[in-house]
């Protein structure tokens, strides 16, 4: 009888490890938003900005351009980041090996953060004068919890 409840302790303990551990390490939609805090900043925003449906519906192409083209740089970084990890995993490579691939690494980072900056100045310029005061305050405000969104990042990776 003893046998029989411990193992049976020993396969509850089991199961309820496999649950926990099968849920993944990343938090949100996979894209550093957490509980997804960006999804309602960018909708609180958009309630305040008054934007006419036309300024709705550019906005809205220029973020599904802007997607796009995150998900080919997020896909390039991933590409080289996995030849850095080939290379490091290979033993015997040179300086200019590691340099040359972590200029390209450090270049796609580069162009995302570039991509990044233009949609944004893209979207301002849809705005009038007025929306851009809100705009402006709003970032003002939320520029000192950027770093929040990306907290997770800085936890060790258990791959």
């Amino acid at each position: 009888m003893k046998n029989l409840v411990l193992s049976l302790f020993a396969a509850i303990f089991l199961a309820s490890t496999i649950s926990i551990l099968s849920q993944g390490y990343g938090y949100g939609n996979n894209f550093g938003d957490r509980d997804g805090l960006r999804e309602r900043n960018r909708d609180r925003i958009h309630e305040k900005l008054n934007l006419t449906e036309n300024q709705e519906s550019q906005i809205e192409a220029l973020r599904i351009n802007h997607q796009k083209q995150m998900i080919d740089f997020r896909a390039d970084l991933e590409k080289k980041q996995l030849e850095m990890q080939e290379l490091k995993n290979n033993g015997n490579y040179s300086r200019e090996e590691y340099i040359s691939l972590t200029k390209e690494i450090s270049k796609v980072k580069s162009e995302m953060h570039l991509a990044s900056a233009n949609h944004q100045m893209d979207v301002y310029d849809l705005l009038d004068s007025s929306q851009k005061e809100i705009w402006n305050q709003f970032s003002k405000r939320n520029h000192k919890f950027e770093g929040r969104y990306r907290k997770h990042r800085k936890m060790p990776r258990f791959d």
